[in-house]
């Protein structure tokens, strides 16, 4: 066959049986829209089952996760446990002050595996009443606190992690007066 720059081509050429190859489809043919849609469909549904096991690995992931977050402050409270059996053990042959020394080292402890899961105490005491981190059982009358500032705290309140754990029970100070049982006010009767 003769070209237009004047070589000619092989006919035999392109194929092992010597006939000249033919595409699969010409570029002019187009699929049927019954064979576009299967295509499609399938194409869907694969991403659509792809799409549903990333959404259950994930929360496998997030679940094993969660359960090994915990068992790391697991691991630390045994520690905490651990020495309160040994204190304990020897609290039978041991002084008071000693009793008080391992007790304290504990709490100590304690505060140390808190603080390390990003947890730290809200100070409350001689602080205005702060209803954000506090939480008043009862107002009193106190010389030493001004008026709705905390003079006792009952429960010391943790924060972290961008939030309040749990609040502080505390008193609130109604200022200087002699406590009177009307002057008592129980906050907590009101709720």
């Amino acid at each position: 066959m003769a070209r237009r720059d004047g070589t000619t081509e092989d006919v035999n050429e392109g194929s092992p049986n010597g006939s000249p190859t033919q595409s699969e489809g010409s570029p002019d043919e187009q699929p049927s829209p019954e064979a576009l849609l299967a295509e499609e469909r399938d194409r869907y549904l694969r991403l659509a089952a792809e799409f549903d096991n990333l959404r259950k690995r994930t929360e496998r992931e997030m679940t094993e996760f969660k359960r090994r977050a915990a068992d790391d402050v697991l691991l630390a409270l045994l520690e905490v446990v651990d020495n309160l059996d040994r204190a304990l053990e020897t609290s039978v042959n041991c002084t008071d002050q000693d009793l008080l020394d391992g007790l304290t080292a504990v709490r100590a402890q304690m505060g140390t595996i808190l603080g390390r899961e990003g947890l730290e105490p809200i100070d409350a005491l001689d602080r205005p009443f702060d209803p954000y981190e506090m939480e008043a059982v009862m107002r009193m009358p106190s010389d030493d606190v001004a008026e709705g500032s905390v003079c006792r705290e009952l429960l010391r309140g943790y924060r972290g992690r961008g939030y309040v754990l749990r609040p502080s029970k505390v008193i609130v100070s109604t200022g200087p007066g002699e406590p009177d049982v009307d002057d008592v006010e129980d906050v907590t009767e009101r709720k």
